[in-house]
């Protein structure tokens, strides 16, 4: 698995400059047509650009600077999978499916190749993004580079559709949402390659565009269920938690955009808290639907334990080299954890810091984080806090946006303890938070032109 002609190609150097270009040409021509009546496309063509080049050179990080990794495994598997898919039909649905069975495992042969047998048997997360590699693998004719390429088109899709649904709410604050959503160097790299986290972060990006499609716009609401059920199932096949976190907060800021919808005050205030929690409990029954596959996840105490498991692996581990933090030990119960929550939340939103970067890779990390702490501290200390609170208790989607950010980073931060992984894992969560910033940051420019 690890010689290079089973992942790079003579034929790559035309083929990739080939694929490129019929993408970029198809990018432009959809962009030229749009430009006028959408002004929101003058991003399209450079936002897609700089995914393919992040993807791109992640591919080239991962091959020189840190050798091997689980990139390559992923492409490998969904590479081997395609070959049997062509020879074998029946066991190569049977392993999309999930059934990553020994029996299914013996259909491998030479001419396919064979699987990486510890992830293959291990199946669920381990195994899924080889299967959702399968479509990209075939169209790029088995070719690492190609597949990376037609992954990030298909990834972009979705974060453009949130990009678009984020200025529908706040256009005229576009430019500074732009660079929240499209252009943050950390989810342009750690979002692009093969891995879980490119997956991951356009699942989050486009169910959050799909529930607000169907529950507040009411738009295209077939499409638009069937891409939610199916990045859910994305989100619970790789990364349960993300799931967890995004979908009560969803119905969160439908609910509360239900209850500002009420004309009457004195009807708002007493159907509110009920519209609400509602919202709430309807996110969770909505999650019960995947419960055969949340494992550790369908349950409180599941949770609280995988964890802290977690935060205790990654201590040890010795994959993700030597740069870990410690938050502390914490116990696998509520207060437990409650009581690492500023350090977690910290981390999730913040590390590594430029100081702790251990590498190059981490440095640029540290600079991104050292700026978003500097956005950060300038967003609270001029936005007075009566109209931030406004703008919360007004907005659904910077309500929706704050609560699942907090969230998230606070279970990023409480279960991950190398920032190796952490770089990786809290990308789902920047484009929210950033996207907050931006709007803050452009609503007290508008408010000070007002006064």
């Amino acid at each position: 698995m690890s010689a290079w002609k089973d992942f790079y190609f003579l034929s790559d150097i035309i083929l990739v400059p080939a694929y490129l270009m019929v993408i970029l040409l198809a990018a432009t021509m959809i962009a030229s047509r749009k430009k006028e009546s959408d002004p929101l496309y003058r991003y399209f063509v450079p936002a897609l650009f700089l995914k393919i080049a992040g993807g791109l050179l992640f591919t080239a990080v991962y091959t020189f600077y840190y050798p091997g990794g689980d990139c390559h495994a992923y492409f490998w598997n969904s590479k081997v999978l395609v070959n049997l898919g062509f020879k074998h039909p029946e066991p190569f649905f049977s392993i999309l499916a999930g059934n990553t069975t020994p029996e299914n495992r013996s259909f491998f042969d030479h001419s396919t190749g064979f699987p990486t047998k510890t992830m293959f048997l291990k199946g669920g997360e381990s195994f899924a993004v080889a299967r959702f590699m399968v479509p990209f693998s075939l169209l790029g004719l088995n070719h690492m580079l190609l597949a990376t390429i037609l992954l990030d088109v298909f990834s972009f899709i979705g974060i453009w559709r949130f990009f678009r649904m984020v200025c529908g709410f706040y256009p005229a604050y576009h430019r500074k949402l732009a660079i929240a959503v499209l252009f943050i160097p950390s989810l342009l790299f750690w979002g692009s390659g093969i891995m879980k986290d490119t997956f991951t972060l356009t699942a989050a990006l486009w169910a959050a565009k799909n529930i607000f499609s169907v529950f507040l716009f009411r738009r295209k609401i077939i499409g638009n269920l069937a891409m939610l059920v199916l990045n859910l199932y994305v989100l619970v096949s790789l990364k349960p938690y993300i799931a967890v976190a995004l979908i009560p907060c969803l119905a969160l800021a439908v609910a509360h955009q239900h209850a500002l919808r009420i004309g009457n005050r004195l009807l708002g205030l007493f159907f509110a808290p009920a519209l609400i929690i509602a919202g709430i409990f309807g996110g969770i029954s909505l999650l019960s639907l995947f419960g055969s596959r949340m494992g550790t996840y369908s349950s409180l105490e599941g949770a609280l334990a995988k964890a802290q498991i977690n935060q205790q692996d990654l201590i040890r581990s010795e994959q993700y080299g030597t740069h870990s933090f410690d938050i502390g030990p914490f116990d696998a119960s509520i207060p437990g954890m409650l009581s690492k929550a500023p350090q977690a939340v910290i981390a999730g939103l913040f590390r590594p810091f430029l100081w702790e970067a251990g590498n190059a890779v981490m440095m640029i990390s540290g600079l991104e984080n050292t700026i978003l702490i500097l956005l950060t501290l300038y967003v609270l200390l001029s936005v007075r806090p009566k109209q931030t609170i406004a703008y919360f208790a007004s907005e659904p989607y910077l309500l929706f946006a704050l609560v699942f950010s907090l969230i998230f980073a606070f279970s990023v931060g409480l279960s991950t303890a190398n920032f190796g992984a952490l770089v990786r894992y809290r990308i789902p969560g920047i484009p929210f938070f950033a996207s907050i910033l931006a709007i803050l940051w452009e609503a007290k420019k508008e408010s000070s032109r007002q006064q």
